[in-house]
């Protein structure tokens, strides 16, 4: 690791005053009840690694952190913890199970996005076989392979030029909200550009400790995307917040935002039967609410969100590296879904990570559900006839 990363994170560290008021807020701290699994024990942890120490067990137990950034947010010295985990993971040597290392070093390849359809491919025949390749399997994520609707009328591009990002996931996992952002933005009018060299935003890397790989994906992208004043649309909240850290003067912006600020071009919605939409706020859109103003827009549309804050216990690799801490959260999250829905209920999320852990948590609830993007379903109010997506 580079003397100027370590003194950094020794910088930073130094930050840290103990008071502990990120402590209850920690979704790791909540379920555990360890010092070490919570901000404060963390950057203890941290301060030792960069003296050089290698301190036990709280440099095993770094790996836990789910990178919500709750702890950031209530931190009244302002220690800039989401930009110290990555390198302290790195100091520590800490990359997690192999196949966590597998999917963050393939993210952060160019590219990487085909060779992650291959092996999701492959986990859905490895799903038929017995053995331990089913339980492989069943770590992998799975897509929302909703189906494609081209039934919005497009406008004349006369609005600015936008690259929709795909990132090394949104490609292989979410072709329905991808499909339903393409769709939106052009009948809204807006100029949708091509790039060729897109890479993952550096997120899967940076939480594997794979620090090089996560910068040299924030390179490509910052290249490419300096080519241009246009802006870049997400469908993924989580690559937003890792695209506006790793390229602070791209242009970013939620897809379900840039919608909004032009839907007086889009004709007024045709469904109208009542529907309940339960929408579930990720740790990464906590502060953003164009996903719920865009839904309210759905005539007759009843909006429930799940209580912002709470992380869902998806984030990054964790739901590989520490399943039964993912599956605590995850498990607490569907029940709040579970809740407060009914027969006819949709579930929204606007970061398919977070979608595709729920789904998995209803489903050891005995709730098959597929929570779809907010997009999807703003999408599906232009055809009255539209029913429920299939499921995966």
């Amino acid at each position: 690791m580079k003397d100027q990363d370590l003194s950094r994170l020794a910088a930073d560290a130094d930050r840290c005053v103990r008071c502990g008021l990120c402590i209850p807020l920690c979704p790791t701290w909540q379920t555990s009840h360890d010092e070490g699994r919570s901000p404060r024990g963390r950057i203890v942890a941290m301060a030792q690694l960069a003296a050089g120490g290698q301190p036990q067990p709280a440099a095993q137990l770094r790996d836990s952190c789910l990178g919500c950034g709750l702890c950031e947010k209530a931190c009244p010295s302002d220690v800039p913890y989401m930009r110290m985990i990555g390198p302290a993971k790195r100091a520590a040597g800490i990359s997690g199970r192999p196949l966590a290392r597998m999917l963050a070093a393939l993210a952060g390849r160019s590219g990487g996005d085909s060779t992650l359809a291959m092996l999701l491919a492959a986990g859905r025949i490895a799903a038929r076989m017995p053995g331990p390749f089913k339980r492989l399997a069943t770590l992998l994520p799975r897509p929302n392979r909703g189906r494609r609707r081209d039934h919005i009328v497009k406008a004349a591009a006369e609005g600015p030029p936008v690259v929709l990002f795909r990132g090394c996931l949104g490609g292989s996992l979410d072709h329905a909200a991808q499909s339903a952002a393409e769709q939106l933005l052009a009948a809204c009018g807006y100029k949708i550009a091509r790039t060729q060299q897109q890479a993952c935003c550096g997120s899967l890397p940076e939480h594997a400790g794979l620090i090089d790989k996560a910068r040299n994906a924030a390179a490509r992208n910052r290249k490419n995307f300096a080519q241009s004043d246009m802006m870049i649309a997400t469908t993924a909240s989580g690559c937003a917040a890792s695209l506006a850290a790793q390229n602070p003067a791209a242009r970013i912006a939620d897809a379900c935002q840039l919608v909004l600020e032009r839907i007086d071009h889009l004709p007024a919605p045709t469904r109208s039967a009542r529907q309940r939409i339960i929408l579930h706020i990720p740790c990464s859109s906590r502060a953003n609410s164009s996903a719920a103003r865009l839904l309210q827009k759905i005539p007759a549309a009843e909006i429930i969100e799940t209580q912002p804050g709470q992380c869902c216990g998806a984030g990054g690799l964790t739901w590989i590296n520490h399943p039964d801490q993912a599956g605590q959260l995850g498990a607490r999250a569907a029940d709040m879904i579970i809740a407060g829905r009914d027969a006819a209920t949709v579930i929204a999320s606007p970061n398919h990570p977070c979608a595709r852990h729920l789904e998995r948590a209803l489903a050891r609830r005995g709730v098959e559900a597929l929570i779809r993007h907010p997009l999807e379903i703003f999408a599906d109010s232009f055809r009255p006839e539209a029913g429920p997506a299939r499921l995966p």
